[in-house]
């Protein structure tokens, strides 16, 4: 099966490939892997840490699913929280630069950003660097507005960001994408989910490159993140969590002085472990 995905620039071209295995004969679901997640319940944790459905907490919330984030046609979860009530993204420089995001005009370092309930803020600044994060391998995303300190301690001043990765389910699926445009841009992802019986697995890996339009102003990005989970029984389960990001971007300042040599690079790694139980 072939599909045309977005153009990442004017004039760019792109090539997608969906592999689907074992697939079943009466099935009329064409998704590839990036839509065979697990649907959620429609509960929150983030608001009393106890599973509550969103109208029942006490602050306001958005929840952004998966089929709004893919909507949105963007590439970075940045991008798509740009566009929420109450979120001001900033971004320094050129693609690629140290993104930060203010909610509810707090301070970038009072809110709190966890990845399937687990807190990803840097330990030095107690902020989180947006940059490299992609939608790939995320299912929703859950904005909790307002002072969440009684809950979260002193980081949730502002409010709490929840991001919650993919879970398999269903058949073994598969997906490969490939785009070019302007600039030398190149974008490469891949990913891959399957369950056989009480366990399950998913996984993305996601490459950007572009040369940039002035001098010292090109940047790559890798991405990697899975997801592996086992179900002891209807009542506990158990799944380990891992990402890598790492990023490359050129700093040429403003347009009088072209710095060729200024740049900013990060490294980030997070391996998880999550159990939850009735």
């Amino acid at each position: 099966m072939k599909k045309i995905s977005p153009l990442p620039a004017a004039f760019a071209t792109a090539l997608a490939v969906s592999v689907l295995n074992h697939a079943v004969a009466d099935s009329s679901d064409g998704n590839s892997a990036t839509n065979q997640a697990e649907n959620l319940p429609s509960v929150l944790v983030i608001g009393t840490r106890i599973p509550t459905p969103p109208e029942n907490t006490a602050s306001p919330v958005t929840v952004i699913t998966r089929d709004e984030i893919l909507a949105t046609q963007q590439r970075l979860v940045a991008d798509v929280l740009r566009a929420e009530t109450g979120v001001d993204i900033v971004r320094s420089g050129q693609p690629g630069g140290n993104t930060s995001l203010f909610l509810r005009g707090a301070n970038s370092s009072h809110t709190l950003v966890l990845m399937d309930g687990i807190r990803v803020n840097n330990g030095f600044n107690n902020a989180f660097d947006f940059s490299q994060l992609t939608v790939d391998n995320i299912e929703q995303i859950e904005i909790l507005r307002g002072p969440q300190s009684t809950l979260y301690g002193s980081e949730a001043l502002g409010g709490v960001i929840n991001i919650v990765t993919k879970r398999s389910a269903g058949i073994p699926t598969g997906s490969l994408q490939v785009e070019y445009g302007s600039f030398n841009t190149w974008l490469t992802r891949g990913s891959f989910a399957m369950r056989e019986g009480k366990a399950s697995v998913s996984g993305d890996a996601s490459y950007a490159a572009s040369d940039g339009d002035r001098i010292n102003s090109d940047s790559d990005a890798l991405n990697l993140s899975t997801r592996a989970g086992y179900d002891f029984c209807s009542r506990f389960k158990a799944s380990v969590l891992a990402t890598y990001l790492k990023s490359d971007a050129g700093t040429p300042n403003d347009r009088f002085t072209d710095d060729p040599n200024d740049r900013y690079q990060t490294e980030n790694w997070l391996v998880g472990l999550t159990l939850e139980a009735d």
